[in-house]
């Protein structure tokens, strides 16, 4: 017994895969970098500065996202792009990723890109690094959960 051609899955071929994977490269891109940022720069202000009243807080939030957001992407754009790639490429030639997945991912890239940043007295930065990088790589990974197999 044969299904109908429109109930019959369709496999995208080569070609179609790595569209795919690509616009999932794309979410990470422009996602990622993003969200890594908010969580830096809520971090530090959370958990770096000394401030006297909690409206101060917003107003410096306010600040550095309005002044500073953008250097996320020029720090961020490479490593979302690299784990965008390895998710998008084993989502379409492997098997769907998981979420446990996504978490061991965006912590081995925190760490590493941690490593990058500074040395011992800046340990609030490389802390929220991780944390960004793990952070936006689950967002990311839940975002680019379109296209699944049947």
């Amino acid at each position: 017994m044969t299904l109908p051609a429109e109930a019959a899955p369709r496999d995208p071929g080569v070609a179609g895969k790595i569209l795919i994977a690509i616009g999932k490269v794309l979410v990470f891109v422009l996602l990622g970098p993003l969200v890594g940022g908010i969580v830096t720069i809520v971090g530090l202000v959370a958990f770096g500065m000394d401030l006297a009243k909690p409206g101060d807080a917003g107003m410096v939030i306010a600040a550095m996202m309005l002044y500073g957001l953008w250097m996320a992407y020029p720090i961020g754009a490479l490593p979302a792009a690299i784990v965008g790639a390895v998710i998008g490429l084993a989502d379409v030639f492997w098997r769907e990723t998981t979420f446990s997945f996504a978490v061991l991912l965006g912590l081995a890239t925190g760490v590493g890109w941690a490593l990058l940043f500074g040395e011992a007295e800046q340990e609030l930065l490389r802390i929220l690094v991780l944390v960004s990088c793990l952070v936006a790589t689950v967002l990311c990974w839940k975002a680019t959960r379109w296209g699944r197999r049947a």
